[in-house]
């Protein structure tokens, strides 16, 4: 028999091995939704201490935005089937405020978050009223459909069963805090506009810098379009007569490849 103190033991080391490793998860998901909008290959990607502090940052705000979401639901709605149902918008409705958060009014975006929570508002509330016209009042429709959900989606119930409600609900948190990652480097690439410039003939724009070592791209000033050339730098191999400028030339925008 296991010991508590035993129990104690594992669960902390666990903690203490799984928490790096799960910030520099983040982190290189962080680096790849950077790189991927400058199309810079990922192969060059190596995440720093300042980048895995800003991945695990921007994580931190969206694991306590989604607590505060759950935390209001909670306290405001109780329980009951349509309580129940909106709790269930509890991550749908996070994803939306991230992403509006992030992008800001990217009406191409945004258009595609509202039309997206709409379906899943609609799949929710909306479809008890076509699938469940045999019951009578509202409530005992979402009884319904949620009981016939539960005994047709068997894949679901199979994986609940085995690990529990509450380790199935970790991975998907977990799922979602890893697209948040990725999605926090796109939001920061298309929205950077002040980069370091290397006065060279063309100029250069210093993209990233793993390390010592620089990766930088030929683009067009007026358009704010990087030319898919790259140069890899060393910092420590550097002219001292080479010069940096920080200029707002972005938000910089990539050519699709060929």
């Amino acid at each position: 028999m296991v010991s508590n103190k035993s129990f104690l033991l594992t669960r902390e080391t666990l903690l203490v091995v799984l928490i790096p490793l799960l910030g520099y998860a983040i982190s290189f998901l962080y680096e790849i939704g950077y790189c991927n909008t400058f199309n810079i290959p990922l192969y060059f990607i190596k995440p720093s201490t300042t980048t895995i502090f800003i991945g695990i940052s921007s994580i931190a705000l969206f694991l306590l935005l989604y607590f505060l979401i759950r935390w209001g639901f909670g306290i405001f709605l109780g329980t009951g089937s349509i309580s129940l149902g909106i709790n269930r918008l509890a991550m749908p409705l996070l994803i939306s405020i991230y992403t509006i958060g992030l992008f800001g009014a990217d009406w191409k975006r945004l258009s595609g978050v509202i039309a997206g929570f709409v379906v899943v508002v609609f799949m929710e509330f909306g479809v008890p009223l076509f699938t469940q016209s045999k019951h009578l009042t509202y409530r005992d429709k979402l009884k319904a459909q949620d009981k016939g959900d539960w005994e047709v989606d068997k894949f679901r119930r199979k994986i609940t069963e085995y690990f529990g409600p509450g380790l199935m609900h970790s991975f998907v948190l977990l799922f979602l805090v890893f697209w948040a990652a990725y999605i926090t480097g796109v939001a920061h690439a298309e929205q950077q506009r002040e980069f370091l410039v290397i006065e060279t003939q063309p100029q250069l724009v210093v993209l990233r810098k793993y390390a010592n070592e620089l990766i930088c791209g030929r683009f067009n000033e007026t358009t704010k379009e990087l030319l898919n050339m790259f140069s890899f730098l060393n910092g420590d191999n550097l002219d001292q007569n080479v010069s940096f400028e920080l200029k707002r030339v972005g938000p910089l925008k990539s050519m699709e490849l060929e």
